[in-house]
């Protein structure tokens, strides 16, 4: 029972059905070609071309083959209907290149864009069942109207009738067919139409029209599938006059023209209804018969052949790639990698109580999705109790990718060389589990990982037990940058190698497997922060420093060049033999003057602090109104950021204090038509350039989130960009989303306590 419920629901699964049909329209448009390089061979071999595309449609799996030419046997991923939000340790790291301010002044839903396409596949597969209903009542209504007018039929011989009530032959039924003959026919056209209405029920098509009429109610949004259903149906019926005609003579052929001719008058009614026969496409029936020559010996190997081909050309499925495909070097080239950390969150209410047995419970893969992003799933496997101790749990996770050209995906493994060496890369950040309100020190620990990307934790049963709607498990991976064989240069100049947000440290380590670089120069320490600079593009110079860093199990030896590109030092290499290479620039302390803050009150800033406007309302509310007149206008801004401990993790708080608080000054002019943003951080200077400045207002996007509404003024150069648009651009893996923008000033509205 558990296996028939499971079918049923992958076949109401929209996902999967709109995935099948799209993997069986490439196969229906090689049958449409393949019809036509079949077209001097029988046409019962039309027919059967059919039947691979419905063998097709039915089967739930598919095989995997390198001779597929499907190009994708998932074109919509099942991960949208799964989707949880992706954990990220606050505060995350966002892309500062266009606008400085927006890491502090931006406060976004991850699961926005995710959300709005669940809502989407939601209300598709809404329509989709409609669409399927309305079909298959359509199709009883005109099942019942033909019924009802042959209430009264007569018995001829056999199972064929007669009736007053139609005007032209048919078959109706499926178990028990019967032939419907209108009166008044002449007794030589009856024959010929017996004999083809009998050919039908000997080949079966009372069963197969109506085979096909269900698969195209199933896929009845896909345009190709009533081409396809139109086309059998003639093809049926070719097929049928052939296996009839094939022992004629030219004269008797041309009398069974003459009958064809004579049926095909008011068949309206009959062809409406999928379940009965008619007759269809006379035109092109009468031509083939008059043509017909009997077929030549070799065209019946030749469309074995075919069948063949189209068997295993499309009904396998593509080879999926695979992550050992990439650890391998098997057609892809490792590019970049580098440490990431990721919060594993399980949502409480889909653990059941069999977890706390030995036999545990296991599973569908995807069911429970503990981390996402648009090219990585981490789900939750399986849960038992151990077997060394009934007071621990087992937690097993595995991973899952959406490998494309070029790219990234999460491992918990990190690629060694090119001889399908991979090392462990997982490691917790804290043994502590945490549930979003509630800490349980010591309440996990790494039991191992393997096969393939399998990683286990050991979770007490307590804390399991006690936790409240989630589990959280903080870890760190690695992030590996690939490119297929080919795409390598297309890939570096789109992949973005960045850490997806800021890596803890301490403020005192010298080591490079963190954002931060500390180099001691005499007395003093200097920070050199994790850059996005391409190092395939990098030169290294004379060699400045070096050090031994732990990386268990052994020590690692690091040597600091500085690169040629940047003689002053701003930026250095950092190598340790040919597995770890990463650039580093200098990255000064951004702390503000103590007094700072007060004198750019005092100098009729509109100040911002932490990414809310505090002061200078008014002033902005005046160069709104020059700017809506059209009238030149200009205003100053301030954006004050400062750190709160208790909301960041001591190690980040350590690493980021001396940063903190941090003030950027702004200056925003507008000529008429252009909106010209200016700034300097350190002695470097920069000028945005935009076209409009967009007001968006909205609520909060999460239920926690401190205020209600927001509105907020951000500079675009695409007057129908949305915030939705602007926020997915940010979060998104492809570099080429990201949508050039600045806000400018942002008030929140807070709940009233």
């Amino acid at each position: 029972m558990a296996w028939f419920a499971n079918m049923i629901q992958k076949m109401l699964d929209f996902t999967n059905i709109l995935n099948a049909s799209i993997a069986a329209t490439w196969m229906v448009l090689a049958v449409f070609a393949l019809r036509l390089l079949l077209k001097k061979a029988p046409k019962w071999t039309r027919v059967a071309l059919w039947g691979i595309v419905a063998i097709r449609l039915l089967l739930p799996f598919s095989i995997e083959s390198a001779f597929s030419l499907i190009p994708s046997a998932e074109t919509v991923p099942q991960e949208i209907m799964r989707y949880e939000q992706t954990q990220l340790k606050e505060p995350a790291y966002l892309d500062v290149i266009s606008n400085p301010v927006i890491s502090g002044s931006v406060s976004i839903n991850l699961e926005q864009t995710a959300e709005r396409l669940q809502i989407q596949m939601i209300h598709a597969t809404f329509i989709w069942l409609m669409g399927m209903g309305i079909l298959f009542l359509y199709t009883i209504l005109s099942y019942w109207t033909l019924h009802r007018k042959v209430d009264t039929a007569v018995w001829y011989r056999g199972n064929i009738f007669q009736s007053e009530n139609v005007s032209s032959p048919f078959v109706l039924g499926i178990i028990s067919p019967r032939i419907y003959l209108p009166f008044q026919m002449d007794t030589q056209d009856m024959e010929h139409v017996i004999a083809h209405e009998q050919a039908h029920l000997k080949r079966k098509d009372h069963w197969w029209k109506p085979l096909g009429f269900l698969l195209l109610a199933i896929h009845w949004f896909n345009p190709v599938m009533w081409l396809a259903y139109i086309l059998l149906c003639r093809d049926i019926e070719l097929a049928c006059d052939e296996k009839v005609i094939k022992k004629m003579g030219n004269e008797q052929r041309a009398d069974y023209t003459q009958a064809l001719v004579s049926c095909s008058i008011n068949r309206r009614v009959i062809a409406a209804c999928p379940l009965a026969f008619g007759e269809v496409g006379v035109k092109e029936r009468v031509k083939n018969v008059m043509n017909y020559k009997k077929t030549t010996f070799i065209l019946i190997p030749v469309a074995l052949i075919v069948f063949t081909l189209l068997a295993v050309c499309f009904l396998t499925n593509p080879k999926k790639t695979v992550s050992s495909d990439i650890y391998a070097h098997k057609g892809y080239t490792v590019i970049y990698q580098q440490p990431i950390e990721l919060t594993l969150s399980v949502d409480k209410t889909l653990l059941p109580d069999a977890i706390y047995t030995k036999d545990g419970y296991e599973f569908e893969k995807g069911e429970v999705v503990a981390y996402h992003t648009d090219h990585t799933t981490i789900y939750l496997q399986k849960v038992m109790l151990s077997n060394e101790s009934d007071e621990q749990l087992y937690f097993f996770f595995d991973y899952s990718y959406d490998i494309s050209n070029y790219g990234s995906f999460i491992s918990p493994l990190y690629v060694k060389d090119e001889k399908s060496l991979v090392i462990g890369y997982m490691s917790l950040i804290s043994r502590d589990l945490k549930d979003g309100k509630n800490t349980y020190p010591g309440a996990l620990s790494v039991r191992g990982e393997g096969p393939g990307e399998v990683i286990v934790f050991y979770v007490s049963k307590d804390a399991c037990k006690a936790a409240e709607e989630k589990l959280e498990i903080s870890i760190t991976c690695n992030q590996i940058f690939y490119a297929k064989k080919g795409y390598e240069e297309e890939a570096t100049g789109q992949v973005v190698y960045r850490p997806q947000e800021m890596l803890s440290t301490s403020a005192k380590m010298t080591g490079v497997f963190d954002s931060y670089l500390y180099i001691p120069q005499g007395d003093a320490n200097y920070r050199y922060e994790r850059s996005d600079i391409n190092i395939s593009t990098v030169t290294r110079d004379k060699q400045i420093y070096s050090f031994t860093e732990k990386a268990d199990p052994t020590d690692v030896d690091w040597k600091v060049y500085a690169l040629k590109e940047y003689p002053d030092l701003s930026a250095v290499l950092v190598v340790a033999g040919t597995d770890y290479q990463y650039v580093y620039r200098y990255s000064p302390a951004k702390r503000c003057e103590p007094d700072a803050l007060e004198k750019a009150i005092e100098a009729r800033y509109v100040v911002h602090m932490d990414g809310d406007v505090t002061n200078g309302q008014e002033t902005w509310e005046a160069f709104l109104d020059k700017v809506e007149k059209g009238n030149a206008a200009s205003v100053r801004l301030a954006q004050y950021f400062t750190l709160d401990r208790e909301r960041c993790s001591e190690e980040y708080y350590e690493a980021n204090k001396e940063d903190y608080p941090v003030l950027y000054l702004f200056d925003l002019y507008f000529d008429g038509e252009v909106y010209t943003l200016e700034w300097k951080e350190g002695n470097k200077e920069y000028v945005r350039n935009y076209r409009y400045l967009m007001h968006y207002t909205g609520e909060s996007p999460t239920a926690n989130a401190a205020y209600d509404t927001y509105s907020r003024y951000v500079l675009v150069n695409d007057r129908d960009v949305t915030w939705e648009d602007i926020q997915k651009g940010m979060f998104s893996s492809y570099h080429g989303d990201y949508i050039a923008h600045n806000t400018v000033y942002v008030d929140l509205y807070y709940k009233q306590k």
